[in-house]
């Protein structure tokens, strides 16, 4: 995690400030912030330590974009806990009505359920 080798701090509203705590971290932070693909978001070396990264005002396709591109993440999270879900009972093999099933189905509604409540979050704070 980003908060285990850096400070992330915010200077006039738009611009973060990451400092990491190692030298050795730096690549690795950059590299992160490349590969999260950001529409808008280019990191900006200060010094063996710190990066700046100015955030661009948020444009109404901007604010499209991230919407559709969370939903399709969310999609592929819900694809990927149902995998997870089959992989396990068939990997069980199970009674037809256990209980490992029922806790199993719990689970899965559960967290579907937390995917689509932060999607939800997003959609609202996305259209002001």
């Amino acid at each position: 995690k980003l908060e285990d080798i850096a400070t992330v701090g915010v200077k006039d509203g738009s611009l973060l400030i990451v400092t990491v705590f190692d030298e050795n971290n730096m690549k690795a932070v950059e590299r992160a912030i490349y590969d999260a693909k950001l529409p808008g978001i280019v990191p900006q070396r200060q010094d063996t330590r710190t990066i700046r990264i100015p955030v661009p005002k948020a444009t109404v396709e901007a604010r499209t974009a991230l919407v559709s591109n969370a939903q399709r993440l969310a999609e592929e999270a819900r694809v990927q806990i149902r995998r997870v879900h089959q992989a396990s009972i068939k990997k069980g093999k199970y009674e037809k009505h256990s209980v490992e099933l029922d806790e199993f189905r719990r689970l899965v509604e559960k967290n579907v359920a937390e995917i689509d409540k932060i999607l939800t979050h997003m959609k609202k704070t996305g259209s002001r």
